[in-house]
């Protein structure tokens, strides 16, 4: 496994409390992995085999990207073979507003990234 933090600008430091970058190769059968609270929101960009969480008694593909709000309890999260991670990780006062969504009580929350312009054709 590598992982990599990387400052922001300074213009961005009292909204951004990190850059990470997060490299992992489990193997072919799905291996799980804990996320202990932080205090954080973060903004999660995945590659690879692709990530899930458990979710009804079953594994739920998580989209890329997708945000994890602030944790009271540990999350579990599912990958098999590689993964990539690409993460923004935001104080928790901004980055709500910063992607103009409402605070809400699940460990995960699904981005819409389609810009308006996609919407029109």
């Amino acid at each position: 496994m590598l992982h990599r933090e990387i400052e922001p600008p300074e213009e961005l430091q009292d909204t951004i409390k990190c850059f990470w970058y997060d490299s992992r190769d489990v193997g072919e059968l799905v291996s799980g992995f804990e996320v202990m609270p932080d205090g954080y929101a973060e903004i999660i960009f995945h590659f690879g085999s692709g990530c899930s969480i458990s979710y009804d008694g079953g594994l739920q593909p998580l989209p890329s990207p997708f945000m994890v709000g602030l944790l009271n309890q540990p999350v579990h999260f599912y990958t098999k073979n590689r993964l990539e991670i690409i993460a923004i990780r935001c104080f928790p006062w901004t980055v709500f507003d910063l992607l103009g969504l409402q605070p809400g009580k699940k460990a995960y929350t699904y981005l819409n990234t389609r810009s308006p312009r996609s919407s029109l054709r």
